[in-house]
Order: structure tokens, then C-alpha cells, then sequence
């Protein structure tokens, strides 16, 4: 009895080896993760040699990644770009291959050097830039600054919620996506906002920063 049970599972095991032979997954088996985040800047920004001011990369989860990059301002003007993948770079078997649609605007050189001191100042706070959602579904995003007297700042964070300062620069991204995207006529508007978001968010950190007032007691001996 117990070499025809053993026998009945061996023939079983033979028959599962068998049967998943040779299927195919449903999606191409993705390049590891370190190798995914590495690569996205090179992918995104091809063909891009510009002098990197900041930078703003989103990679959804389940949708095309994207990024803003404003370049050094040259006279009273700065470059921007916004580019996105033609299809989704994650879980693609050639992401090299990918195209990347590309949209350039202008800014204002006074626009982009807000734009800068914004992003410096956030990313110089990395305590307040902690991920506070963690949800399975989301956008990660990857906020880097670069002075040209010094070297890169970057730090990347999971669903930035808008009412805290890695939130805030998801929200200046996006706007700046938005100018890109707009009419001419519109363009100044949106650019407006930008610097008036900006500052609220250089006051925030001035406040926080600022030494809190302290009561000084004084102690009356009584007889």
C-alpha cells in the first residue's frame, strides 16, 4: 500500500513538472529595482545634456513615468522640459527602446533661481521629508537639486501628501508640467503661481526655523 501512494505522488509531481514547462509569464520579468531607479533619469532624460538646475522624476505605480527638469538659467531666461514615456518603462522588456515625448517652455531666470531655493531648502531637511503613507498603490517620486558650486541633492519619497513640504514640491512639479502644457497666454499665470507657491513654502521653513520666544521666570524669594 505505501509503495502505491508513493508511487501515485511521484506520478503527480511528474505530471505538475510537465504541465508548467514552457509557460510563458504573463509580464516580461522586470530588471531588478536598484537597476529600474538607476536607469529612469537616463531613459527620461536622453538627448537632454542641459545644466541641471532641479529635477523632478514621478514613477507611478500602473502608469507612464514622468519628469520635470529646469535647467541653470542663462541670461534672464531658464529651459524647461517636461518628458514623458510614450509607455510604461517598468515591467517592459526593452525599456531602450521606449520613446520619450518631449515638451519645452521658458521660464523666468528670477522664476527658476525661487524655483531652486525651494527645492534646496526642502531637500536640505530630510527629517521632514519622511514617507507617511504606505499604502501598496501609489507614486514615488525623486526631487534632486544641484548648485553649481556644489554637488547633488537628491532624495526620493513614496505618495507625497500636499500638506507637507515634499507634497509642496510634488505640487510645483506638477504646475510646472502644467506651463508646459498651457497656452502662451496662460503661461504667465501658472508662472505667477509658481513664485507665490514657492514662497509660501521658503516662509514655512523661515517660521519653523525660526527660535521660539522663551518666558524667562523669575523667582521671588518670600519671608
Amino acid at each position: 500500500m505505501r509503495r502505491i501512494i508513493t508511487g501515485l505522488l511521484i506520478s503527480l509531481l511528474v505530471a505538475c513538472s510537465q504541465s508548467t514547462k514552457g509557460v510563458e509569464p504573463d509580464h516580461p520579468t522586470p530588471y531588478s529595482l536598484s537597476a529600474y531607479s538607476s536607469q529612469l533619469p537616463k531613459i527620461l532624460f536622453q538627448n537632454l545634456p542641459r545644466d541641471l538646475s532641479i529635477r523632478m522624476i514621478c514613477f507611478p505605480s500602473y502608469e507612464r513615468e514622468w519628469g520635470v527638469l529646469i535647467a541653470a538659467p542663462e541670461k534672464e531666461m531658464a529651459t524647461v522640459d517636461y518628458v514623458i514615456a510614450e509607455r510604461s518603462i517598468w515591467r517592459d522588456s526593452h525599456p531602450q527602446d521606449i520613446r520619450i515625448n518631449r515638451t519645452t517652455a521658458h521660464i523666468a531666470k528670477t522664476t527658476a533661481q525661487s524655483l531652486h531655493e525651494a527645492w534646496a531648502t526642502v531637500l536640505q531637511h530630510p527629517e521632514r521629508m519622511k514617507v507617511r503613507n504606505f499604502n501598496e498603490d501609489g507614486t514615488a517620486c525623486r526631487f534632486e537639486s544641484l548648485a553649481r558650486e556644489g554637488g547633488p541633492t537628491s532624495v526620493e519619497t513614496w505618495i507625497p501628501r500636499h500638506e507637507y513640504p515634499t507634497g509642496i514640491l510634488l505640487e510645483l512639479g506638477e504646475m510646472v508640467r502644467d506651463l508646459t502644457q498651457a497656452e502662451a497666454s496662460n503661461q504667465l499665470k501658472i508662472e505667477n503661481q509658481i513664485r507665490q507657491r514657492s514662497q509660501q513654502l521658503l516662509d514655512w521653513y523661515k517660521e519653523s526655523d525660526r527660535p521660539k520666544n522663551v518666558t524667562k521666570l523669575t523667582l521671588v524669594g518670600m519671608a
